[in-house]
């Protein structure tokens, strides 16, 4: 029985092991692929009309948000606001940028009422709650979607700076943009949230 226990708990940290040197090494492309977000954002015509294209045929969309298990706790679907997004776990990097989200949420939901559905596609949630316990250290819900299921039933851009969004009571879309990644987008998260907060 304790051999069985070992064993279990060596498979686990080997998974661990291999997940983080595996991601490591995407995070080369990673930083690159960032880089390149900025460029297109900020850069030539083209990619300006593209970007306003894609927000003009998302605004008023209803999204749908499968119901499925936290890791831990509720979320209060009553609030006046949903932000949503959608976070690759089995990328390294992506999952990282939950220390970033944790200020975020922290900064906009002191004020105002705000649900965060954070959606984490992952493979293993054991590596989730792992790497959250000992690097990450993210103290609100995350919604655990093994079978992408946000990404499927709202048919998301592949572009993932498209997969976060801010949604009205009705799941209805206000903003889409990810405000982690972009200060402009972030102050036009926190204002609009502000605006409709105090109509």
């Amino acid at each position: 029985m304790k051999k069985s226990n070992i064993s279990i708990q060596f498979c686990r940290v080997l998974k661990m092991f291999l997940f983080k040197i595996r991601n490591i090494l995407q995070m080369g492309r990673f930083f690159f692929f960032l880089n390149l977000v900025f460029l297109l954002l900020n850069c030539s015509k083209p990619t300006n009309t593209n970007y306003k294209d894609i927000i003009s045929n998302w605004k008023g969309r209803h999204i749908v948000l499968p119901e499925l298990k936290t890791n831990y706790g509720t979320i209060d679907s009553n609030n006046v606001f949903k932000l949503v997004t959608r976070i690759n776990g089995d990328c390294y990097p992506c999952l990282v940028q939950l220390k970033i989200w944790s200020a975020f949420v922290n900064d906009v939901s002191k004020e105002h009422k705000v649900s965060f559905y954070i959606y984490v596609y992952i493979s293993d949630t054991l590596v989730y709650n792992e790497l959250n316990r000992k690097e990450i250290h993210f103290n609100y819900p995350v919604i655990f979607d093994q079978n992408d299921q946000f990404k499927k039933l709202n048919n998301l851009n592949k572009n993932e700076i498209f997969h976060t969004m801010l949604l009205d009571h009705s799941n209805k879309e206000i903003i889409i943009g990810n405000p982690i990644i972009n200060p402009k987008l972030r102050e036009l998260y926190k204002q609009t949230i502000k605006t409709y907060s105090h109509d």
